[in-house]
């Protein structure tokens, strides 16, 4: 069998060339990816990302006004901030003028109620006397000093008895305002009575503590459950005053005025009544351990259950029949110090 051999033509030469681009097209690839292999070996990761640069500048974007939006609410906030200042500044401005207005009427108003009370009428001073309690409603609470003031001063003057009345009864809406006061000077004031004179004023539960009432005329005054611990009191008048359930410990009531004044329940420890007329004051259930009525007047007094333990009655007056067998009624009398034989009088009552 014979064989028939074809011969091919030798290729032209741009068959020659393409050959030679497609060679070298393939070795710049494999090149590339040896290079990309190379630099993923060396940790230059960043490298991997340029496939994802388009999202990234899109991210970028979005974070960029992001934090634009953010920016600008920033300005928002301050602007609204300096707004709310503004605001704030004209509100405590407008609040100012309407306070100092507000005084200006005080002002005056006040001034017209103090020279009304200025009269010799005593109709007038009256009417003037109700309209001070205008003052010491809550929104006058600024004022209610000044009203104390005046109402105490005009209280330690003569008046006429419905005056005076209706002054008494200012002055215990008064005096009670100013001892709840957050100002120590005011309820410091609210202290100082001394030369007032208010008979039957009301000053029941009150903390009168280390008050000064010299001289005071308190008469039929209500003063139930009232501190007054530490209070001087020379001369005060007390007469038919009641004291009942108040505190009294380490007060200092030397030649007080207490005729028929009640001290029921009353806590007396270390009080000071030297030289105090005490004729018929009544004492029952008290605590007078260590009080001094050294030289006092207890003719006809009660001390039915009052603890007498260390209370002195050296040099005390009037201590007849009626006032010695109530003496013998009192705890602990027996350790009471008395002039001479009074004791051994009282024990034979018992």
């Amino acid at each position: 069998m014979a064989f028939v051999a074809i011969l091919l033509p030798p290729p032209t030469a741009a068959a020659a060339q393409t050959l030679d681009d497609a060679s070298q097209e393939e070795l710049e690839k494999e090149k590339l990816r040896e290079e990309i292999k190379t630099l993923q070996r060396e940790g230059r990761w960043w490298s991997a990302l340029l496939p994802m640069l388009p999202a990234l500048v899109a991210a970028g974007g979005f974070w960029i006004a992001v934090l634009k939006y953010l920016d600008e609410r920033k300005i928002q906030h301050r602007q609204d901030a300096d707004r709310h200042r503004e605001e704030m500044r004209r509100h405590d401005e407008d609040r100012r003028q309407r306070a100092d207005e507000s005084r200006r009427r005080f002002d005056e108003t006040f001034m017209r109620v103090v020279t009304s009370f200025g009269s010799e009428n005593p109709s007038v001073q009256a009417s003037t006397t109700v309209s001070l309690l205008t003052f010491l409603r809550p929104e006058y609470s600024e004022f209610h000093s000044q009203v104390f003031m005046f109402l105490l001063t005009n209280l330690k003057r003569d008046q006429d008895p419905e005056v005076r009345r209706l002054l008494t009864l200012a002055f215990e809406e008064a005096i009670r305002l100013q001892l709840a006061s957050e100002n120590p000077t005011d309820r410091q004031r609210a202290r100082n009575l001394a030369r007032v004179r208010l008979p039957r004023v009301d000053l029941s539960e009150l903390d009168l503590t280390e008050a000064d009432i010299a001289f005071a005329n308190l008469k039929d005054a209500n003063l139930r459950n009232a501190k007054l611990v530490r209070t001087r009191g020379i001369e005060v008048m007390l007469e038919n005053a009641s004291l009942t359930g108040a505190n009294l410990d380490e007060t200092r009531l030397r030649k007080a005025k207490c005729t028929d004044a009640h001290f029921h329940e009353a806590a007396l420890r270390s009080a000071r009544l030297e030289e105090a007329d005490l004729t018929r004051a009544e004492f029952q259930r008290a605590r007078m351990q260590s009080a001094h009525l050294d030289g006092a007047t207890i003719t006809g007094a009660k001390f039915e259950g009052a603890d007498l333990n260390d209370t002195y009655f050296l040099g005390a007056k009037g201590l007849d029949h009626a006032t010695l067998r109530s003496l013998s009624r009192a705890k602990n009398w027996d350790k009471a110090h008395f002039d001479g034989d009074i004791a051994e009088t009282i024990k034979t009552l018992t």
